[in-house]
C-alpha cells in the first residue's frame, strides 16, 4: 500500500512540474511577442484621382538634323533642355500642357574638313493633351489612357557660318492619338510609378519658308511679313510623320512631392523645299509640386 501511495505522490509532483514548465514556457513566448515591434507597411502611391502637379524639368540631350536645304550633310551634338509641364488627374481624365525647349550645336558627322561649320539648332515643343482612362487594374496598381493631342514644333536652324542669310525653320502644328500606360510598384520600400506614352499628330498644318537660306531673307521677311503665309500646307502622317515618345520613372518624396527621371524621343521628317530629317533625343530630372 505504502509503495502505491509513493508512486502515486511521485506522478502527481512530476505532472506539477511539467504544467509549471509549460506555463513558464507560453508565458516567455507571449512576453517575447509582446515586444517584438511588427515591420512597417510598405509604401504606396497614393490614388491619382483629383491630383494637380506643376513640373519643371532640366536636362540634356542630342539632336540630329540632315537638312538639305542648309547642307547635304547629316549633322549631329550635344545639347541642352529645358521644360515646365501643368499636369492634373480626375477620377477618369488625364491633362497635361507642356512645353520644352531644347538648344543643339550640331556639327557635320562625316566631312569636318569640307564643311567645318556648324549648324546652331532650336526646338520649341508646345503640347495640349487630354485623355481618358481605359484601363484600371487596382490589384497591379496599372492605368491605361487613350484620347487626342494638339502639338507644335517650331524647329529654327542657323548655319553659323553664313550668319543670319542661312537660317532654315520648319514650323508645324497638328491634332492626333495619344497614348499613356502607368504602372504603380514598391521597390526597396519606396514607392514608384513608371509611365511611357505615346504622341501620334495626324493632321496639321507645316511651314518651311523657301527663301529663307537666300540673302535676301532678312529683308523679305521684314518687308513682306506676311508672305511666310504662302508657305504654309496642309499635311497628314504621310507627308509630315511624326513621333513623340516620352518615359518617365517617378519617386515619390516624403513631402507628397514627385523627383523624376525622363528620357524622350522624337522625330519627324519633310519633303516641301529640300528634304529635311531631325531626331532628338533628351534625358532630363524633373520635379513634381503637388497642388
Amino acid at each position: 500500500m505504502r509503495r502505491i501511495l509513493t508512486f502515486c505522490v511521485c506522478v502527481s509532483v512530476c505532472c506539477i512540474r511539467v504544467q509549471t514548465a509549460q506555463a513558464q514556457d507560453s508565458s516567455a513566448s507571449a512576453s517575447h511577442s509582446y515586444f517584438i515591434t511588427p515591420p512597417p507597411p510598405p509604401v504606396v502611391m497614393p490614388p491619382v484621382g483629383n491630383a494637380s502637379y506643376l513640373i519643371t524639368r532640366f536636362g540634356g540631350g542630342s539632336g540630329v538634323v540632315q537638312d538639305a536645304a542648309l547642307s547635304p550633310l547629316r549633322y549631329l551634338g550635344p545639347g541642352a533642355l529645358t521644360g515646365t509641364e501643368y499636369r492634373a488627374y480626375q477620377e477618369t481624365t488625364f491633362l497635361s500642357i507642356a512645353a520644352d525647349i531644347q538648344g543643339n550645336f550640331l556639327s557635320p558627322s562625316i566631312g569636318n574638313d569640307l564643311s567645318p561649320a556648324q549648324i546652331v539648332g532650336v526646338q520649341v515643343l508646345p503640347s495640349l493633351t487630354l485623355a481618358f482612362r481605359v484601363v484600371n487594374e487596382e490589384a497591379s496598381a496599372l492605368r491605361v489612357y487613350a484620347g487626342g493631342t494638339a502639338q507644335g514644333i517650331t524647329h529654327i536652324k542657323l548655319q553659323t557660318a553664313y550668319g543670319n542669310s542661312a537660317t532654315a525653320s520648319d514650323v508645324y502644328f497638328g491634332v492626333g492619338a495619344f497614348g499613356r500606360v502607368e504602372k504603380d510598384f514598391s521597390l526597396f520600400g519606396q514607392a514608384f510609378r513608371a509611365s511611357s506614352q505615346l504622341s501620334l499628330p495626324l493632321l496639321g498644318a507645316a511651314n518651311r519658308p523657301s527663301y529663307s537660306t537666300t540673302v535676301r531673307y532678312p529683308a523679305t521677311a521684314i518687308s513682306n511679313p506676311l508672305g511666310i503665309l504662302s508657305e504654309v500646307r496642309g499635311v497628314s502622317i504621310a507627308a509630315f510623320p511624326i513621333l513623340d515618345f516620352r518615359n518617365s520613372l517617378e519617386f515619390m518624396l516624403g513631402s507628397g512631392n514627385f523627383l523624376a527621371l525622363n528620357y524622350d524621343w522624337n522625330f519627324y521628317s519633310y519633303t516641301h523645299f529640300n528634304k529635311v530629317q531631325s531626331a532628338r533625343h533628351a534625358i532630363s530630372v524633373a520635379f513634381l509640386f503637388k497642388f
